[in-house]
């Protein structure tokens, strides 16, 4: 019997967000019998143990000299193939050039919005010469492909979403857990802490909500990632809070990876203020019947059509949110049907299922292509 050909995925490990959650869905769903998948994360953390509970191996590489303990995972482990995805590309494409091996990037975000200054146009060449090096590019949206590796020829760039689990979890976070009453009415993000996923914006929205409708609670859902700018950006979003005075109606809470479900559920409406690659809580949320509010920006476009299966908003404009926010609190039955829409959106294109197979389909060619130009040489 012919032996998996085994396949690296090289991942940042930062907070709870689309690369961990994404990913265990299609790592579930791929054909075990073909492929052997072998996780590395360049840092430990919620991510890693998420993985490992989930029963995969996840090897985290040491701090010191990374690079070289990559390398010698690689050649220990015989791997065939590596895909790196977002932060985690550097190390990637440097140990399969070394090593002679092909190496697929999987750009999850747009990272470019995440920073300002002149570090945009250094990301945007970084990561230009990684596609250019890579046998293919993976993104999860048209919209992303199109405005960062637009320079890229269109047979090389692969639209992939990781997708989402196609069944609605059990409970397992209280309304205590997320300080609320059960009778609480609220609204909410999933986000992780970084600028580009727009938590200001949220709050100036929020604002404009409670004075029109003051029984509503805000919550906002994500981790600090181990960046100076994840911690300087936090502190800025809890001063916000205090300076719009909603210390008692915002609250922050961590995005346990085991209560997703169960959060979404919780919710009235979620809000995506934010240019999106494809947003996992969009897709999550959608899995669960949440109407969905969203900037008329990226990845969110492909998913929802407005009026349809959500309500889009222009991109930074918060008192628009409000009033597409407050348009969907005050009209039920149509939020509900916004939220079956959403659903069958979500189950008929954007499913765990859907997306493995794709990403098998890949795997399948680049190795195919690796071993013909292999034999080609000799």
């Amino acid at each position: 019997m012919k032996r998996p050909h085994r396949i690296l995925i090289l991942i940042p490990a930062s907070g709870i967000g689309g690369i961990a959650t994404g990913l265990l869905g299609v790592l579930k769903r791929i054909n075990r019998s073909r492929y052997h998948m072998i996780i590395v994360a360049l840092q430990n953390g919620p991510v890693v143990r998420l993985i490992r509970k989930s029963g995969f191996r996840c090897t985290v590489l040491l701090p010191s000299d990374r690079l070289f303990h990559l390398k010698r995972l690689i050649v220990r482990e015989k791997i065939e193939l590596i895909q790196s995805c977002d932060a985690a590309a550097a190390e990637g494409i440097l140990a399969a050039r070394q090593l002679g091996l092909p190496h697929l990037y999987y750009a999850a975000s747009n990272i470019e919005r995440a920073f300002k200054g002149p570090s945009k146009k250094t990301l945007r060449e970084f990561r230009n010469l990684i596609g250019v090096w890579s046998e293919s590019i993976i993104v999860p949206s048209k919209a992303l492909a199109k405005d960062v590796f637009f320079s890229m020829p269109k047979n090389k760039v692969h639209i992939i979403p990781w997708g989402v689990e196609n069944h609605i979890g059990h409970f397992s976070q209280s309304r205590k857990e997320m300080k609320f009453k059960n009778s609480t009415k609220s609204v909410g993000m999933a986000a992780n802490f970084y600028p580009a996923k727009g938590h200001l914006d949220f709050l100036k929205m929020a604002s404009e909500i409670h004075k029109r409708m003051p029984e509503y609670k805000f919550v906002i859902a994500g981790s600090l990632l181990k960046h100076p700018v994840s911690v300087a950006y936090k502190k800025q979003v809890v001063r916000k809070i205090r300076r719009l005075k909603l210390e008692k109606i915002v609250q922050i809470t961590k995005f346990s990876p085991h209560n997703r479900n169960e959060f979404f559920r919780r919710l009235d409406v979620l809000v995506i203020p934010s240019y999106e690659g494809m947003s996992q809580a969009m897709l999550e949320a959608g899995i669960n019947r949440i109407p969905i509010v969203a900037v008329h920006k990226g990845g969110v476009t492909e998913v929802i059509e407005h009026e349809k299966s959500g309500l889009l908003t222009p991109l930074g404009n918060p008192k628009k949110m409000a009033q597409m926010v407050m348009r969907a609190l005050k009209t039920p039955r149509n939020s509900r049907r916004l939220g079956r829409e959403i659903r069958r959106r979500v189950l008929s294109s954007f499913t765990a299922d859907q997306q493995s197979r794709k990403f098998e389909e890949l795997y399948k060619s680049v190795l195919a292509k690796t071993k013909i130009n292999r034999l080609g040489a000799l």
